[in-house]
């Protein structure tokens, strides 16, 4: 089941071009007019890391190869930048409204959920049968 899930999520496009978006399309119906005015993308087509952390990490448990390609790419944008964004947008940048008032925070306590999963990568992913 967590294999037709995760597999769910790259088909309709939750996982490029980093894990997670928030939204597939940008949509603002819905939002208070406030929202689109101070950053309409904000919670459209973002990725945010909390939640693509979280999917890299059952990636890695369902598809070591293939998270070790997303975790490279997570690797390298921390490694870029010297933190770990909330959000990011299409280019892999941290996230700004188009005010530039706001901005994607750094260094977020989940950031150690993919510090987690990139350390275990140095071991081969654990069985979830084995018992011990």
């Amino acid at each position: 089941m967590e294999a037709a899930a995760l597999e769910t999520l790259r088909r309709e496009g939750y996982t490029a071009p980093y894990p997670l978006k928030f939204e597939v399309e940008h949509r603002t119906a819905g939002e208070l007019l406030m929202f689109r005015l101070w950053s309409p993308d904000y919670q459209t087509t973002t990725s945010w890391t909390s939640l693509g952390s979280i999917y890299l990490s059952l990636l890695r448990e369902i598809d070591p190869v293939g998270a070790a390609v997303e975790l490279d790419r997570m690797r390298r944008l921390i490694e870029r930048d010297g933190t770990f964004w909330e959000v990011l947008d299409a280019r892999g940048r941290p996230w700004r409204s188009g005010s530039r008032l706001s901005v994607s925070d750094t260094s977020m306590l989940w950031g150690a959920i993919l510090l987690a999963t990139l350390e275990e990568t140095r071991q081969p992913a654990a069985s979830p049968l084995r018992v011990g």
